[in-house]
């Protein structure tokens, strides 16, 4: 069976924990600075909730060295490229088995 989940980065670790043969993509920003561009620019959070929001970034961003795959969400559509180059070759492999 193949399952697709988009979570953050405590679901991440529970689902590896049981499933540690998972394919994992952790999506990175290009920068801490234009992360923090992108959510001031979303003009839903306020000052405060922006610092929060960076403080727990820079916390999850750690953790990115503990998934199979990293993909900069610099452009759209290369993003989604890049996932989907993943998952091809990823389900490739597994049909060959």
């Amino acid at each position: 069976k193949i399952c697709f989940l988009i979570i953050d980065v405590q679901g991440a670790q529970s689902i590896l924990k049981v499933r540690p043969d998972a394919i994992s993509i952790f999506l990175l920003p290009p920068s801490l600075e234009v992360l923090e561009k992108r959510l001031v620019n979303r003009s839903t959070n306020d000052i405060e909730d922006v610092k929060n929001r960076m403080t727990i970034a820079k916390r999850e961003i750690d953790m990115a060295p503990l998934y199979k795959y990293s993909v900069v969400n610099d452009d759209l559509e290369e993003c989604v490229n890049k996932i989907n180059e993943i998952i091809n070759k990823e389900l490739l492999t597994l049909n060959s088995k």
